[in-house]
């Protein structure tokens, strides 16, 4: 007997109907977005570091 939650070496095919695949494509979008997120964030953090960083005196 084969259970599905054991590893197996050979691939196999998923069928997904509509509502399936729609749900699922939802699923990839928002984790999309919430990786823009993210990204969005951390160059926010990064740019506030530098913004606050006193500049260089170049007057000499």
């Amino acid at each position: 007997m084969n259970d599905q939650n054991t590893s197996s070496s050979s691939a196999s095919t998923i069928t997904l109907d509509a509502t399936e695949r729609k749900h699922l494509s939802h699923i990839a979008h928002l984790a999309a977005y919430r990786a823009l997120q993210r990204c969005a964030a951390a160059t926010v953090q990064q740019i506030d570091k530098l913004g606050s960083k006193k500049p260089p005196d170049y007057s000499g």
